[in-house]
């Protein structure tokens, strides 16, 4: 095993460790800052899914892909199970962020509060979407 391979499952170790501890501080945080508790423990729980995909992909999935007749899946599987992993980790990490700032206490400085804005995003992303499937039927439609 090279050395490059053991600091690499050392870092998925503690990775999983740290959302083991995420979801412990979140159940007791979720008392008393409902909303960053329950961000806390999403984002701990989408870490542990990205890492359990890519367990399997390393474990299973390339495994089961042997010789140079299967070095272009190998290849697409990696490709996808990293995008898949990465994609993850970047939800958990942006749903970090939001568990720390979500609960900061309200003043007057101008700055939106991160929930409300939270809120006004995923609005306007359901009022975009909305309107791109009307106008996705009503093309359908006109032909």
């Amino acid at each position: 095993m090279s050395s490059a391979q053991v600091v690499f499952g050392a870092g998925e170790l503690a990775v999983v460790v740290l959302a083991g501890v995420s979801l412990v501080a979140a159940s007791r945080m979720v008392r008393g800052y409902r909303t960053a508790g329950l961000s806390l423990a999403a984002a701990a729980v989408v870490w542990l899914v990205a890492e359990g995909v890519h367990l399997v992909q390393l474990e299973a999935v390339l495994p089961a892909l042997p010789g140079p007749d299967h070095e272009s899946a190998r290849m697409l599987v990696t490709l996808l199970g990293d995008t898949v992993y990465f994609g993850l980790g970047g939800a958990g990490v942006l749903l970090l962020f939001f568990a720390a700032v979500v609960e900061r206490p309200c003043r007057d400085d101008g700055r939106r509060e991160p929930v409300a804005l939270a809120r006004r995003v995923g609005a306007r992303a359901w009022r975009y979407y909305r309107a791109r499937e009307q106008r996705e039927r009503s093309r359908r439609g006109g032909r």
